[in-house]
């Protein structure tokens, strides 16, 4: 479930961040200056996308803590509702990638691995 994980993060990564683009382009078309600061929070939400993708292989329990601070952080931005509407959705898909990152099994060992694990316990 690792790969998974590691592609619907890169996946909202690029969605979220997009989003959070569109919206400080037109912000700045408009002079709305009192959302700025949840569209900052929500490109914050889509580095943390990004940054959580990238451990889910190798790391995975880094990856459910940085995919549950994106969720927290999207949560917080939905709750303010000054920006956009979605960042329930965004927090709540963070929260499910942090789940799967944190109840993913690892894989198991091959014959050599196992061998060479003997070898080191035996010296």
């Amino acid at each position: 479930m690792r790969v998974p994980a590691q592609i619907i993060g890169l996946c909202l990564a690029v969605l979220v961040g997009f989003q959070s683009y569109l919206a400080t382009t037109t912000r700045r078309l408009s002079d709305l200056k009192d959302i700025s600061a949840c569209l900052a929070m929500e490109m914050m939400v889509a580095v943390l996308f990004l940054i959580g993708a990238g451990f889910v292989l190798t790391f995975p329990r880094i990856s459910c803590v940085i995919f549950a601070l994106a969720g927290v952080l999207g949560l917080l931005v939905g709750i303010i509702g000054i920006g956009s509407g979605d960042m329930f959705l965004w927090g709540g898909m963070a929260f499910f990638l942090a789940m799967i990152s944190y109840f993913d099994k690892p894989p198991p060992m091959d014959d050599t691995e196992m061998d060479d694990n003997a070898m080191k316990k035996s010296k």
